[in-house]
């Protein structure tokens, strides 16, 4: 998980999370999702994330080609106008980028991670508690009521 504020963090040029640059798989082995909630009104302006449609971006199986390749395609590209608490969820093998901020209102979002991956689960087998206590753990170290 992390907090995105623009104060800080520039823009992120177009990019897949997960992909194949000639034989060698880049990225999680396992099926990868961003969950990004805004926490404000987020347009193009202020960096909202912009997709390509898989339907116009191919995988070139090379990271430069298909970066380049995103460029040129990029005017076909999503920028989706959210007010604060809504969320977007893709995958991490679509292409995506954050805009650079064009106005003073800044952009925040929480965005996690999300994964079937076993090594990123708890076990229930061992303990079906143990997801609860999980989450009573992380309230406690982030001082939650």
């Amino acid at each position: 998980m992390h907090v995105l504020n623009d104060k800080k963090t520039k823009e992120l040029k177009w990019h897949r999370d997960q992909y194949f640059h000639g034989k060698v798989f880049v990225g999680p082995k396992f099926k990868l999702y961003k969950l990004a909630i805004y926490l404000q009104d987020t347009n193009k302006n202020n960096g909202v994330t912009g997709f390509i449609p898989k339907f116009i971006s191919p995988r070139f199986r090379n990271r430069y080609l298909d970066t380049i390749f995103a460029y040129l395609s990029s005017f076909l590209s999503i920028h989706p106008r959210l007010s604060i608490g809504e969320a977007v969820i893709f995958s991490g093998k679509v292409m995506h980028h954050r805009p650079r901020q064009k106005n003073n209102k800044f952009r925040e979002a929480i965005i996690f991670s999300c994964t079937n991956s076993p090594n990123n689960l708890p076990n229930l087998k061992d303990d079906e508690n143990e997801f609860l206590n999980v989450f009573l753990k992380s309230k406690i170290e982030l001082s939650i009521k």
